[in-house]
């Protein structure tokens, strides 16, 4: 005779019974059994997990009297052509599959409370099979089940609540497992786990407040909704304590504190000091702060009862306020969290007055300025009792006070009297001064004492200053060499400098060159340049930078010399010579001399003519004279295959 029984766990007897006179029924090989250290869940049955019947004929289940349910819940599937009834034994027709595929499906059976079921009955009947085939299967039989909220244990996996000390491990942890029917493939995660739309993995944990196998649990029962993902123990927050983290252990006042009476600048609040905690509160302390707020102590007071009236003084009118009480211990700590109940209320508004005016202004770039007058929020309304008034030129201009009154066009950094009137009363007055704008351009800019290399720039200061000036800008740069003005590149990169006085000296200059000087006024707004130009002296010496770079041309009979000037070098007039002396024994030292006088309004030679002889060795030399100073450049030239050797 082959018996199997299967058990529920922290049951001493079996759930199901199978008994049968064929030896080889149910062919079971292993069959597996959860251990006391499993909290919950049923025992699984050999290595393909599930028991089985190759024999057709009907089968009956017998339940242990002493464990007999109401509701049991069971995974069950059959062969593909068989239509498969399980009942119990009273009710055969309670559930039948019929045409099903191979696919597990999940099986309720109930009767009423008062009816136990005792026995199971299956019935198959065979429409096609084949010799080997098995007719049915039964798998994770559970009593007591819900119709659907019954779920596998916390440490199992899959659809049949495969335990995960089965796959080696002693977790589950984010472990999947899959299941293949019909050549589709699908994946089921462990308990605390989804899947992840991207990699397909289970790696997602569930979303704060829910736990358990696809997440459809929720932390209801825990105080503040968090709970561990997989099995649902709650998650306490600091200072809190128990099953369900509803014992604080710093004491928090049961209550929040009630109004008394609101004023425009005092809060008088009745005090309830009763409070939850394991530790014993020694001291309590008002806090009170605005919306949005850090929150701000009041005085630090000795406990003594459960009951008291506090004020609540320099509060701003018509402003909303939180206000707390918060309990010290002996060692001075203290529970400052979000599970502290608060009172929220209001103080009075306040009538209108000068200290009730805020002045804004908007600094526009032409020289005007906009001044907004506006009440607080905390004035009573409505506004239109009273009138801003501001004197200037001589008259008054008035603006109901509607939310705001505007002045415009009004001069910089200028006093102006101003009035608030109710009804068409003068309640109080007072002196604005608007803000800095920028100020006017530098007056009469001019050169001092000028050099080849340096100049000094002396201006007067803005008409109008529109603020206090705190200094000066001077931003220049080159435009040109005067000896070649239309040759010159023009710098690309200008220098700034800033002075505090209306005067500037500036150096490392290059001679004989034009500048450009743009020079403007600052407060805490930027003023609009002036522009000046300026040119520094010719320089008083001569560098070997200045020669031009000579190429030559010859032909038959003559020598053309070429010169390519660098106009950025020059540094003022100057002869510039060129003599071609004949250096062969045929020559005799003959010699041709051009001169060229180099100035400001003599434009440089770009090339000179010379009368050669073929084959015959020539030095071309150059000169450059400036201020009774000279200075010289040879460069050898052969007349025929050519060879040059500068010096």
């Amino acid at each position: 005779m082959a018996s199997i029984n299967v058990w529920q766990h922290s049951v001493s007897d079996p759930v199901l019974q199978f008994k049968d006179d064929s030896n080889d029924t149910y062919k079971a090989t292993h069959v597996i059994v959860r251990s006391a250290m499993f909290k919950d869940g049923v025992m699984k049955v050999h290595k393909v997990m599930e028991l089985y019947s190759a024999n057709p004929a009907n089968t009956s289940i017998m339940l242990n009297e002493k464990s007999t349910p109401s509701c049991l819940a069971l995974y069950v599937r059959m062969c593909k052509d068989c239509a498969f009834h399980i009942a119990t034994a009273k009710v055969y027709t309670r559930e039948m599959v019929e045409n099903a595929t191979e696919n597990w499906q999940r099986i309720v059976l109930k009767n009423n409370a008062s009816e136990r079921i005792t026995e199971i009955s299956i019935r198959t009947v065979e429409k096609a099979t084949s010799k080997n085939e098995k007719f049915w299967y039964i798998s994770g039989a559970i009593q007591g089940c819900k119709d659907d909220d019954w779920e596998c244990p916390t440490n199992t996996i899959g659809k049949n609540c495969l335990p995960c000390n089965i796959l080696v491990k002693e977790t589950c942890g984010s472990g999947r497992i899959y299941y293949t029917s019909e050549n589709n493939t699908f994946c089921s995660c462990s308990a605390g786990y989804k899947m992840n739309a991207q990699s397909k993995d289970c790696t997602d944990q569930c979303l704060p407040g829910t736990y358990g196998h696809n997440c459809k649990r929720q932390c209801r029962r825990c105080a503040n909704r968090t709970c561990n993902n997989v099995d649902g123990s709650c998650e306490c927050e600091v200072n809190f304590t128990g099953k369900t983290c509803n014992q604080p252990i710093l004491p928090i006042v049961k209550k929040a504190p009630t109004l008394i009476m609101a004023q425009q600048q005092k809060l008088q609040i009745n005090l309830n000091l009763e409070y939850d905690g394991q530790l014993t509160a020694t001291h309590y302390q008002i806090q009170y702060k605005q919306q949005g707020r850090e929150w701000r102590n009041g005085i630090k007071s000795e406990y003594q009862s459960a009951q008291g009236t506090l004020d609540v003084n320099d509060l701003t009118p018509n402003t909303n306020y939180w206000i707390r009480v918060i309990l010290h211990v002996k060692d001075n700590r203290v529970y400052d969290g979000n599970h502290i109940p608060i009172l929220i209320t209001k103080t009075v508004c306040a009538d209108l007055n000068k200290p009730s005016i805020y002045l804004t202004q908007l600094v526009t770039s032409n020289s005007t300025s906009v001044a907004v007058m506006y009440p607080r929020k905390e004035v009573c309304h409505p506004l239109l009792q009273f009138r801003v008034c501001l004197s200037r030129e001589f008259m008054l201009e008035c603006h109901t006070l509607d939310n705001t009154a505007s002045f415009n066009d009004l001069d910089y950094y200028t006093d102006y009297k101003v009035e608030l009137q109710k009804n068409e009363i003068t309640t109080s007055t007072w002196t604005i001064q608007t803000n800095e704008g920028p100020p006017e351009q530098v007056q009469n800019v001019r050169h001092g004492k000028t050099t080849n290399t340096n100049i000094e720039l002396v201006w007067d200061v803005p008409k109008k200053k529109n603020g206090k000036i705190m200094g000066y800008r001077v931003q220049y740069y080159r435009t040109s060499n005067k000896a070649c003005p239309n040759m010159t590149q023009v710098e690309s990169q200008s220098n700034t400098i800033n002075v505090e006085g209306n005067s500037a000296l500036i150096d490392n200059l290059e001679p004989y060159s034009t500048y450009e000087a743009l020079i403007w006024a600052f407060t805490t707004y930027e003023g609009s340049p002036n522009t000046f130009k300026f040119d520094t002296m010719e320089s008083s010496t001569l560098m070997k930078q200045e020669f031009p770079k000579p190429t030559y041309t010859s032909s038959k009979d003559t020598l053309d010399v070429h010169f390519q000037w660098n106009c950025s070098t020059w540094g003022g007039p100057a002869i510039f010579a060129v003599n071609l002396v004949c250096k062969s024994p045929w020559c005799n030292g003959s010699t041709e001399k051009k001169l060229g006088l180099i100035s400001f309004n003599t434009s440089l030679p770009k090339s000179l003519k010379f009368s050669t002889i073929s084959y015959t060795n020539y030095t071309v030399m150059m000169s450059l004279e400036r201020n009774n100073v000279s200075i010289s450049k040879n460069s050898l030239f052969r007349k025929g295959p050519s060879e040059r050797k500068e010096t």
